[in-house]
């Protein structure tokens, strides 16, 4: 996990919130201020205090181990959405990438495509997943980087050839307002 999102962090945080407040040396102050009491009743109550944030704090500790558990396996890809991206979304990506054509970088992108294609089997997932790689990360936001770039480049390329057709018009008024330059045109160009 290369990048701690937001709600790792938060949680990170109230982990230490949790484990600073009611630490063996915090519990023995209080425990030692209510010996200093005199009175049973008072004992008792402080007791039943120092149960009550211990169980709070038990109870908080299992909250944000269950929220780290949850960040983590949605992190994780299981072996349906493994079959799923294999079975659909690949072939999917690669007819995108043949629609590209070579000026838009597709044959590029299919061959990274199809180097990617024998990590996609249920058993070399879990085991990368095992060891720490991030399928959504490694894999996911690259291609999402790929293909963003590859629809902006398509749009760029639109735009250069829309501003190449304004500097044609422009030209060609030009050389209509100018007679001489008009009939030395025809002359290169007749017919």
């Amino acid at each position: 996990m290369d990048e701690l999102t937001p709600q790792l962090i938060d949680l990170g945080i109230q982990l230490a919130a949790s484990a600073t407040r009611n630490t063996a040396s915090a519990i023995t102050d209080k425990i030692g201020a209510m010996r200093a009491s005199k009175s049973a009743g008072e004992q008792i109550d402080a007791l039943e205090q120092i149960v009550s944030a211990l169980i709070a704090d038990k109870n908080e500790l299992t909250r944000i181990a269950q929220s780290y558990q949850q960040e983590l396996v949605a992190q994780q890809l299981t072996p349906g959405d493994v079959r799923y991206i294999a079975d659909t979304v690949v072939p999917l990506l690669e007819e995108v990438a043949d629609g590209m054509g070579e000026e838009g970088g597709g044959e590029k992108i299919k061959m990274q495509i199809q180097t990617l294609k024998p990590l996609l089997s249920v058993e070399t997932v879990n085991v990368l997943q095992l060891v720490g790689f991030n399928f959504r990360q490694g894999i996911g936001a690259p291609l999402t980087k790929r293909v963003k770039d590859a629809i902006e480049g398509q749009s760029q390329a639109g735009k250069e050839l829309q501003l190449e057709g304004l500097r044609n018009q422009r030209a060609a008024m030009e050389l209509a307002a100018d007679p001489a330059a008009y009939a030395r045109f025809r002359e290169m160009f007749p017919g």
